[in-house]
């Protein structure tokens, strides 16, 4: 294993890949702790057993060992009586640890009374007594004890299962990470790989975030308080004044929106009108009145309406066509959509198109109910066949068409001309 550094919360190393957060294994069981057994107790010598080391085979030092005298024994001085034997005690080594065993020898009986004559002699000493005595080692003080068995043990009391270590929080994947493809958790650019499955990095996609994720990671990130760093206590006795940040953000939000949605209200309306026409859906609408400020013989603006393409309005003078009119009136108030228009004398033929003129900018002056008007730009292209254009307006009553520029036609004195005009307003 390589000896790299290792952030909190990482799993395995990030040079080698190797698992090296054996944490939590250790903390699943817990032995129970062995309780210490108790002291086996050391035999005890038996106290009435003499050893078994056989008496000196020689007379004692010190005692007559000669012939016994011949002759009768002196009748001066009285007879003396049996000395009782003198037995030196017995030292135990369970009685005296610090001191060498030795066992108790018996000093045997003096010699029976001489007879009368002879020479009456003092017992020995006492320190003559003592030499007499054969030392006893440790292994002939007594029995060995056997092999010690081990004693039977408690059951030894489990341990509190301690509390684990709440894992650290995945930190938000930020800007050049290396994002884990089996996995999915951000890893830093040095990392070789991934921190939490060990996967290997050289394919990982390196994370690119916008503005906004990047703002909002930023915020989400806990602040690391410095050593010795204390939150600030209030001052008692005080009075602060705090500064209301996060009343006034709000106000400033909603004040945006409400300024932002009054001077865009137009837009926004026709956004939401737009959105309820496609759900709609939409329909076909024919207008009660019809009126054009000039028309050309045979060419009056109901021809506009005719519902044929081979027909069409055009105004009386030739050329251009700028500044002629053509109004079309509702009966009741109409949410339009859509309008159509065919430019030309036909939608059929192409060579018969381009005889005559063609609009090519038109202003639509949409009226509503309540009188108010606006105003829409329609912009064609030199081509056979019908335009679509968008109106959305609402309460519609009446609109009128004014040529502002045409397409000349090759045939001489061509006249500017419309071929039908069509409404579709919302179901």
């Amino acid at each position: 294993m390589c000896t790299a550094g290792l952030d909190e919360g990482e799993r395995f190393c990030g040079e080698c890949g190797a698992y090296v957060d054996w944490s939590d294994n250790a903390h699943e069981e817990h032995a129970p702790v062995a309780v210490e057994p108790d002291p086996v107790p050391a035999p005890v010598p038996d106290r009435g057993r003499v050893p078994s080391t056989p008496p000196p085979s020689g007379p004692p030092t010190g005692l007559p060992t000669g012939p016994p005298p011949s002759g009768p024994p002196p009748t001066s001085g009285p007879p003396s009586r049996p000395v009782a034997p003198v037995v030196v005690p017995k030292v135990s080594t369970a009685e005296r640890p610090d001191e060498a065993p030795a066992a108790a020898a018996v000093v045997p009986p003096p010699p029976p009374p001489s007879k009368p004559g002879a020479e009456w002699k003092p017992p020995p000493p006492r320190d003559a007594l003592q030499a007499m005595v054969v030392p006893v080692t440790e292994k002939q003080a007594g029995r060995q004890p056997g092999a010690q068995q081990p004693a039977p043990q408690k059951p030894g009391t489990p341990l509190a299962k301690p509390k684990r270590p709440r894992p650290p929080v995945d930190d938000p994947i930020q800007q050049g990470d290396l994002v884990c493809g089996n996995c999915g958790i951000g890893n830093k650019p040095t990392r070789k790989f991934c921190r939490r499955c060990g996967t290997t990095l050289a394919e990982a996609v390196v994370a690119k975030l916008s503005w906004w994720r990047r703002w909002r990671n930023k915020r989400r990130l806990r602040k690391v308080k410095h050593a010795g760093a204390r939150p600030r206590a209030a001052r008692t006795g005080r009075f602060q004044l705090r500064f209301p940040t996060r009343l006034l953000t709000m106000l400033l939000i909603l004040g945006a929106l409400s300024i932002g949605g009054y001077a865009f209200r137009d837009v926004l309306g026709g956004i939401y009108g737009t959105a309820r026409d496609r759900i709609a859906g939409t329909e076909e609408v024919n207008p009660t009145a019809i009126e054009a400020s000039s028309s050309q013989r045979g060419h009056g603006p109901e021809e506009a309406r005719d519902g044929v393409s081979n027909e069409y309005w055009a105004p009386a003078k030739a050329g251009d066509g700028r500044g002629e009119k053509l109004n079309l009136e509702f009966e009741d108030p109409i949410r339009l959509v859509y309008v159509i228009i065919t430019p030309g004398i036909t939608a059929v033929d192409e060579e018969l198109f381009l005889t005559q003129g063609r609009p090519k900018e038109i202003n639509a002056v949409v009226k509503r109910s309540d009188g108010t008007t606006e105003i829409k730009e329609f912009r064609f292209e030199d081509k056979l066949g019908p335009a679509k254009f968008s109106v959305g307006v609402s309460d519609v009553v009446d609109i009128t068409f004014e040529i502002r520029s045409a397409y000349q036609g090759t045939a001489a004195g061509s006249h500017t001309a419309i071929a039908e005009v069509e409404f579709q307003a919302r179901k």
